[in-house]
């Protein structure tokens, strides 16, 4: 009904009658479908199943490590986690494990090829591979779930150091040359940076801040957990600096703007390229 038209050939395997198909006609010319009947035929008269086989080579490459992957990233972070995290997820996975066994069938990859991208990855740093076993872990139950491996590889593999809380800050002296220097940038980065040493709030949680999340008045500033690194709500209070900033960026900005730190390049995007 649809018009295609392709080539196949008939075959039997015990007691049962098969079909392979061969290729899409006219891009296959009867010269080289009969030439590929006659290869598959004579595998049959070896004892082998051309058409099973030709499954399982599909079925090999859909399911490498990398494949699945991506399916599961798709399938299962992407719907359930901020894209953030995701990026996160796939920068793990395109630069520690794809390299090493991205191109593996997922069947074949043991404890020890876990063990051997764990040390591997150690190289960039000394939590990198509790970051990586973060990632594999899920993954691999996923495939287990799915049918594509019948145990995880990455059982009872525990991660290799423990993070240490962070405690550094600014000394006085520090904190008065840091806003000495931003005072330098003009807008929008003076006001931003001063924000972030006015809250200690992470970066891209200011960057990306909308104006419905300030409550001036009460001097608060509401981070849902949606937003947040560690996925849990908080309430940040805001110095009288802080405030006096946000209420002059607020007269300046207008009642339609989104975000408390627009885009540079206007839209309806927040502040970004830190870079520069």
């Amino acid at each position: 009904p649809s018009g295609v038209k392709s080539w196949g050939v008939w075959y039997r395997v015990g007691q049962r009658t098969r079909k392979m198909t061969l290729g899409k006609f006219p891009a296959l010319s009867l010269k080289d479908a009969r030439e590929m009947a006659g290869d598959a035929l004579k595998r049959v008269a070896k004892g082998g199943d051309p058409g099973a086989e030709k499954i399982a080579e599909r079925r090999r490459v859909r399911d490498t490590v990398r494949s699945l992957a991506e399916e599961w990233v798709e399938a299962r972070q992407r719907p359930n986690n901020s894209e953030r995290y995701v990026t996160e997820v796939e920068r793990i996975l395109r630069q520690y494990v794809n390299p090493q066994i991205g191109s593996r069938d997922i069947a074949t990859v043991t404890r020890r090829d876990v063990f051997d991208l764990m040390d591997k990855s150690a190289k960039s740093g000394r939590l990198v591979p509790n970051q990586v076993l973060a990632v594999l872990r899920p993954f691999m139950s996923w495939c287990v779930e799915r049918g594509a491996i019948d145990s995880s590889p990455t059982t009872d593999i525990q991660t290799t150091a423990k993070a240490q809380p962070r405690d550094r800050v600014l000394s006085e002296a520090e904190l008065r040359a840091f806003l000495i220097a931003i005072g330098r940038l003009g807008p929008p980065w003076t006001d931003f940076l001063e924000m972030l040493a006015l809250t200690g709030q992470r970066r891209n949680e200011v960057a990306a801040a909308p104006w419905t999340e300030m409550d001036l008045r009460a001097a608060e500033w509401t981070i849902p957990g949606e937003r947040a690194k560690n996925g849990v709500a908080h309430v940040v209070a805001l110095a009288p600096r802080a405030v006096k900033i946000l209420r002059a960026r607020r007269k300046t900005a207008g009642r339609e703007a989104t975000y408390v730190f627009p885009a540079q390049r206007g839209g309806h995007a927040h502040l970004s390229g830190f870079g520069h």
